[in-house]
């Protein structure tokens, strides 16, 4: 009889035990998969700014000319339009 309890208390050790170790692995995973997600856009986003700003120098200008020339058509076409 004490065995039988005793199996039931084990086996229902056995299996929390189990659960706990299933639900610590289940967001370990989570954690590593958004920790890549935000390193991988991270990583894409430095490399199209270096990528936009070795355009920007091998045309002979630098990024904050260009931007300034953008800005300076943007205003004539907003003055146009008003």
């Amino acid at each position: 009889m004490v065995a039988v309890v005793v199996a039931e208390v084990v086996v229902v050790v056995v299996v929390e035990v189990v659960i706990v170790v299933v639900v610590v692995v289940v967001v370990v995973v989570v954690v590593v998969v958004v920790v890549v997600v935000v390193v991988v856009v991270v990583v894409v986003i430095t490399m199209l700014i270096i990528i936009d700003f070795v355009i920007d120098s091998s045309r002979g200008e630098s990024p904050q000319k260009f931007d300034r020339d953008i800005l300076k058509q943007e205003n004539k076409t907003a003055t146009q339009l008003t």
